[in-house]
């Protein structure tokens, strides 16, 4: 996996999107940077183990919704 793209990685950037989101006054510049900051640390993830970030989600709501993920 590339430096700096792990697991860990898209929990840090999810925090800080958290961060971002939870000001009195969410800053929708600084919100949208980390919102991206975690869809591109979560793409880099998803394709080192084989797979798209399109079909990770597919695969949540299969769970989700209690049927079979297709893969």
């Amino acid at each position: 996996m590339p430096d700096g793209a792990s697991a860990r990685k898209v929990a840090e950037e999810s925090i800080e999107l958290v961060e971002a989101c939870s000001r009195e006054t969410p800053d929708s510049a600084k919100v949208m940077h980390e919102l991206a900051d975690v869809v591109l640390a979560a793409m880099v993830v998803a394709e080192h183990y084989g797979f798209t970030l399109e079909q990770a989600i597919r695969a949540k709501i299969d769970m989700d919704t209690g049927r079979e993920s297709a893969g």
